[in-house]
């Protein structure tokens, strides 16, 4: 259980309070990713006149009596740049026979790498867990997957290369089974205890509960971070950065050089080493003691109980995330679909409004004297006989003979038409992507390279997001190089 005095349990806050520190960040992660995906009218805002809190597309319901129109911008213009990325990429010099193809191969890493830069588009965020591992198919290789930034979490960073971090984790879900396979082996003990954790002590096929969580469900949206959805049980995975004693040891008979972390047990064995060395009148180790910074992963049930814990497998001993976060300045992210949100709300405004205008206007209404109506003819049979081609209305003229007349309502916008051009293209000069780069605005004629240069010169606002996506596809290929072939 959870217990704040132990390392392992001050650990698990921290991962708690990181959490918490980047809920501000899922929730604009989530608002870009509904203007992303359509989803446009989700902003909550308040009735003004009951002060209800509710979405900007309800309150439109209410006071209109009519659905909000949506006209997605920002998922053509994402699309149209994934597409040029990937284009890129197929163009690229990468070696298909080279030491990272198999790795790139058996990770489909092409696809995954577009979705992860959909993703970084959105909220300016990139996340992807490289691990040696045996998975299902009982095989032990090395995988790369995707991390949803809102399954992250990491401590306050501000240097764009990551040389700052100190904690980074994440949150899986995983089935009671692998949870088994992973933490409890053959010890059926520890598989108990696993069980009792997760809800499934008594009944092995019951969808398993969460385990309580140590009085820590408070504040935003905290409760995500202990609970999975029904039947999957929640594990948390925790790295941190911590410093130890060393101690570095050269055996003079053969060479051999190790460095081991100094703990009681390691002094002990040392001490048991070289008294068995002296009696037998061998050459004593040579050994020294430094400090070193390692990666410590731990991983946790959501009550705070160690499920395990282990070392880095990266040869450099970092941690298993590649993180990239845009563009970082004094630790802010400001994703591309940041900075056309606003035009977008402002297309969606000015169309709801240009429709309300055609909606509200005057189309085909007849103005029929009521005195001209004879009495043989009903209403009904007015109004269906002017809808009719050829009909005829017969009618008594009275007085001066006024004359039923048509009235049609051109519809006046009020330069509705006008603003809306006006942010169209206000959209594309912000973002960076116009029709040169849509496939759209080509001269006739123009030979390839010209074509080639126009397209350049168009992509040339966008190379900043190609650049550091491109640096982070490199760091965490040099991860994946820095794992070792087998267990």
């Amino acid at each position: 259980m959870f217990d704040p005095n132990t390392k392992e349990g001050a650990v698990f806050m921290a991962a708690v309070n990181a959490y918490r520190r980047m809920g501000r960040f899922r929730t604009q992660r989530e608002r870009m990713k509904n203007y992303a995906y359509g989803r446009q009218w989700n902003d909550p805002v308040s009735d003004p006149l009951t002060e209800e809190t509710m979405s900007e597309g309800e309150l439109s319901r209410r006071t209109t009596g009519r659905q909000p129109m949506t006209n997605n911008m920002i998922r053509q213009m994402v699309k149209t740049i994934i597409g040029r990325f990937r284009g890129m990429r197929a163009q690229g010099n990468r070696d298909d026979n080279g030491p990272m193809a198999l790795l790139y191969n058996q990770n489909c890493l092409d696809e995954l790498d577009s979705r992860a830069f959909e993703e970084f588009l959105m909220s300016g965020c990139v996340v992807q867990r490289v691990a040696l591992e045996c998975r299902r198919d009982g095989v032990v290789r090395k995988y790369v997957d995707n991390v949803s930034p809102a399954d992250f979490f990491i401590n306050d960073v501000t240097d764009p290369r990551g040389c700052d971090i100190e904690l980074a984790g994440m949150v899986h879900d995983m089935s009671l089974a692998d949870v088994e396979m992973r933490f409890g082996g053959n010890d059926m003990n520890r598989i108990r205890k696993i069980r009792r954790i997760y809800g499934f002590e008594n009944d092995i096929e019951a969808m398993g509960r969460q385990a309580a969580d140590p009085g820590l469900l408070t504040g935003g949206d905290t409760p995500r971070f202990f609970r999975s959805p029904t039947g999957r049980c929640r594990v948390i995975e925790v790295w941190t950065l911590e410093s130890s004693r060393v101690v570095r040891i050269v055996d003079p008979e053969t060479g051999r050089y190790r460095e081991m972390t100094l703990t009681t047990a390691v002094e002990t064995e040392l001490a048991e080493e070289m008294a068995r060395r002296h009696k037998k009148g061998q050459a004593p180790l040579k050994t020294g003691h430094t400090r070193r910074h390692r990666w410590h992963g731990r991983f946790y049930a959501p009550d705070g109980s160690l499920l395990s814990h282990c070392l880095s497998q990266l040869g450099s001993g970092e941690h298993p995330f590649a993180v990239k976060f845009y563009p970082l300045i004094d630790g802010e992210v400001h994703s591309f679909v940041e900075d056309i949100v606003d035009q977008q709300r402002q297309i969606n405004r000015l169309l709801n409004l240009a429709d309300h205008i055609m909606s509200t206007a005057a189309k085909g209404v007849l103005m029929f004297p009521t005195r001209a109506k004879p009495d043989f003819v009903s209403w009904r049979e007015i109004a269906r006989r002017w809808a009719v081609c050829g009909s005829i209305i017969p009618y008594e003229p009275v007085g001066n003979g006024d004359l039923p007349r048509q009235v049609t309502s051109s519809g006046l916008d009020a330069g509705v038409t006008g603003l809306l051009d006006t942010q169209m293209k206000l959209i594309r000069d912000i973002s960076g992507v116009g029709t040169v780069i849509s496939g759209g605005n080509s001269v006739s004629g123009a030979g390839a390279d010209s074509l080639s240069v126009q397209v350049d010169n168009a992509t040339m606002a966008l190379n900043d997001l190609f650049a550091t996506f491109t640096d982070f596809i490199s760091r965490r290929d040099a991860k994946a190089a820095d794992l070792p072939d087998k267990i």
